[in-house]
């Protein structure tokens, strides 16, 4: 399969992977001032428009001429924001088939009795509400999680002195230092 071929299917499958977390997004702020809707929307479809952009620049500009932190923090920030919008799917999708499973089988066996309500204290909350909420903080912890690594390990360093005593140690390395740098990653 051609390179750009591939960039095509995987810039389609974002776009699709994105109008579907999207529905949660847009069921969660509909209560919002209009506003805060377009402002979310702008950013949503904004993060989107960067991520398929990404993925179609190297065609005209190739990887390698990338300053590095594009290429580091740029494709890092797109990856988890992706990772984040497949978390929150799945829990969209588990939702979604749960319902196609329920409504085949009252089709089926034609015997659908309601259940009766069950008795709740204050005001119950929908569950296509309760399952849009629950992909969007699904959705937060990798991507909080991650970006707080980027921020937070990229700079903080920790040293760890130790003098150590060798007594058969020759007289010639008395003094030598040794450094070991680990967990770069």
């Amino acid at each position: 399969m051609s390179t750009i071929l591939r960039a095509v299917a995987l810039a389609i499958l974002i776009l699709l992977l994105d109008w579907y977390f999207f529905q949660a997004v847009k069921h969660s702020i509909r209560h919002t001032s209009s506003h805060v809707r377009t402002l979310i929307v702008w950013l949503y479809w904004g993060c989107t428009a960067c991520t398929v952009a990404l993925i179609a620049l190297p065609f005209a500009y190739p990887y390698q001429y990338w300053s590095q932190i594009v290429r580091v923090y740029g494709v890092s920030i797109i990856f988890i924001l992706t990772l984040s919008k497949i978390t929150g799917s799945c829990v969209l999708l588990l939702e979604d088939v749960s319902r196609l499973l329920r409504w085949t089988w009252q089709k089926l066996v034609q015997s659908f009795r309601p259940h009766p309500k069950a008795l709740l204290s204050g005001t119950p909350i929908p569950r296509k509400q309760f399952v849009a909420h629950l992909a969007l903080i699904t959705a937060a912890a990798p991507l909080s999680s991650l970006l707080y690594g980027m921020a937070r390990g990229a700079f903080h360093y920790t040293v760890h002195r130790a003098t150590i005593v060798l007594p058969h140690l020759p007289q010639s390395f008395n003094g030598l230092r040794i450094v070991q740098i680990s967990d770069l990653h």
